[in-house]
């Protein structure tokens, strides 16, 4: 089962399936078996640190970037604040453990998705530290505006 769990996932995670049904534990691979249930939780966790990142990314936009930038690009960030937002929401619902997980990776989410604002917007001009809160960041009505940040 190693070397199948090595060479085709699918096949191994079909078989495994079967030999569970059949209760014939002693022949499960058990080590590629724990590997792949902790990349599930893994998956929950990387999915609502994806959506952080780029929620981050796109209020630092709003916040930051001015003038016909901020025009031409304005709805599609909001757009995107919106619906990163609700994919956490869903996630968060889904998985009730991961309820303080935003909390955990705030400070990592924010080094990525300020490097990824800095593209639009001079980096240096960003704050090292994220200047909201979790629940300002989760929070519906929350956009900062260039004038109040």
């Amino acid at each position: 089962m190693r070397k199948l769990y090595a060479t085709d996932f699918h096949l191994w995670a079909k078989e495994t399936a079967q030999l569970l049904r059949e209760r014939r534990f002693e022949d499960i691979d058990l080590e590629a078996l724990i590997e792949e249930v902790e990349g599930l939780a893994r998956a929950d966790e990387h999915a609502i640190e994806n959506q952080m990142e780029r929620l981050i990314e796109h209020l630092l936009k709003l916040g930051y970037v001015s003038g016909r930038r901020l025009e031409d690009n304005e709805r599609g960030w909001k757009l995107s604040v919106v619906n990163a937002r609700l994919k956490i929401a869903q996630r968060m619902k889904r998985v009730p453990s991961l309820q303080q997980y935003p909390e955990i990776i705030l400070s990592d989410a924010y080094e990525v998705g300020r490097n990824e604002a800095g593209r639009a917007v001079d980096l240096e001009l960003l704050p090292v530290e994220c200047p909201w809160s979790v629940t300002e960041l989760l929070g519906a009505d929350f956009f900062p505006h260039s004038d109040e940040v």
